[in-house]
């Protein structure tokens, strides 16, 4: 069996993507977020807008089709069973992909703070355990896609500080472009 020259370019394109049960639909929820979402935060050149809109489409309906799938054979696991899927990506979609797990952990991040702030400190655990997990996915996306900055019209800053994070125990130099996520 002969192997096309082009194999290890198409191998490339797909990326392992996984989750526990309970967050295959998070993801799907929060690509439909963005999907109904409009607004940017800044200016966006018409071209970058079309191909966010593409690739955001694209991860939608793989998305869509991957928790339809799910949900014929999860009956009767935990929430927190691991399920892995390859996603087909190219550059843009692994981009979106970067910038929905972003958003993701940021709100992880968001709900923690709002967690540590009430004093209830077993409540934040499993937001720092989602927060690590996107970050995770992140970093897979950046080794094996190269892509490493969210879109930044699609994201806002954490309404806290350095100091805020370290407390939660998530300092930003151990997360992903952990500066990239405060107000400067």
């Amino acid at each position: 069996m002969s192997v096309s020259a082009s194999a290890p370019s198409t191998m490339s394109r797909r990326f392992t993507l996984t989750l526990p049960i309970a967050h295959w639909r998070r993801l799907l929820h929060e690509l439909q977020v963005m999907e109904r979402e409009h607004s940017v935060y800044g200016r966006v050149p018409v071209e970058k807008l079309i191909e966010r809109t593409r690739a955001g489409e694209q991860l939608l309906v793989w998305m869509r089709c991957q928790v339809d799938d799910l949900e014929r054979v999860i009956e009767g696991r935990s929430p927190s069973e691991l399920l892995a899927r390859e996603v087909p990506l190219l550059r843009p979609a692994a981009k979106y992909l970067l910038t929905t797990c972003d958003r993701l952990r940021r709100t992880a991040l968001q709900l923690a703070w709002s967690q540590h702030s009430g004093g209830d400190p077993s409540a934040l655990q499993p937001h720092l355990t989602d927060a690590r997990l996107w970050d995770s996915i992140m970093r897979d996306l950046l080794r094996h896609h190269g892509v490493q900055h969210p879109l930044t019209e699609m994201v806002s800053p954490l309404p806290f500080s350095e100091t805020d994070l370290a407390q939660l125990g998530l300092p930003p130099e151990q997360l992903l472009n952990g500066e990239d996520l405060l107000a400067s």
